[in-house]
């Protein structure tokens, strides 16, 4: 009776953890600053995949209340872990010494920065209620979003060639 309460207890454990995991690293809303093209990387697409497989085999082992499979899983997710952080620091490095990626990401700022001044210019002009200005302004805007969003995939596209 003991060691299922203690059983039980290690699967809530390893489940609260796991989903909290998940929820951080396996979609993608990790820390990456202007890099938001680390999900678009083969190789740590690869990584979060193998990830993901590996917390469905725990919870599939912890429904079966297998404790020594638990053990095997809870090791290899920190393997696989360890390997996601590794190639996101050589995929940090790749991208730090890569012209084209440096090139987007000044593009993106610029992008930003004159996305962010549409915007306050648009509020200005609904403010004193300017409306021929702010049909003006409300199409700089779109034009801003559109040409941010462009960017963002040539950005997502050249961290995607960088092989690690």
């Amino acid at each position: 009776m003991k060691s299922n309460v203690a059983l039980a207890a290690l699967a809530a454990v390893i489940l609260t953890s796991s989903a909290a995991y998940a929820q951080h690293f396996g979609n993608g809303a990790g820390p990456r600053g202007m890099h938001g093209g680390w999900a678009a990387n083969p190789k740590i697409q690869s990584d979060r995949k193998a990830i993901e497989n590996d917390l469905a085999q725990l919870r599939e082992d912890v429904a079966a209340a297998d404790a020594a499979a638990i053990a095997a899983d809870q090791s290899k997710i920190m393997a696989d872990f360890t390997q996601l952080q590794a190639d996101r620091t050589a995929l940090h490095a790749a991208i730090a010494a890569n012209a084209a990626v440096q090139s987007a990401e000044a593009m993106l700022r610029a992008d930003h920065v004159q996305l962010e001044r549409d915007r306050l210019q648009l509020q200005t002009d609904r403010i004193t209620r300017n409306a021929s200005a702010v049909h003006a302004d409300e199409a700089a805007v779109n034009a801003d979003e559109t040409k941010l969003r462009a960017d963002q995939k040539a950005l997502g596209a050249a961290i995607e060639a960088i092989a690690i």
